[in-house]
């Protein structure tokens, strides 16, 4: 669910990213499955939409190295994204 969210994002098409890029946040994208698997699929694909929009955000903080940047996006997410399930879960 995490890698259709990702591609279903409306910002990062409109940002006209290109499919390498896409696929890279897909694939890396992986490691907030464990959200999607703990709390269901509808928590993973916000996951998957708040992953993709802080990947193209935060790329200038490591000159947008792709490994880099998805592991720092995907640990902001999850630091927020976790308390805020936990409440309403």
């Amino acid at each position: 669910m995490l890698i259709v969210a990702i591609y279903l994002d409306r910002r990062s098409l409109s940002q006209l990213a290109t499919i390498v890029r896409l696929s890279g946040q897909a694939l890396l994208g992986t490691t907030l499955a464990p959200i999607a698997g703990q709390f269901g699929w509808q928590w993973g694909m916000v996951a998957g939409f708040l992953l993709s929009s802080a990947a193209l955000t935060v790329g200038f903080k490591d000159a947008g190295l792709n490994l880099y940047n998805n592991g720092f996006a995907a640990g902001i997410v999850a630091a927020v994204i976790v308390p805020v399930i936990l409440i309403f879960v």
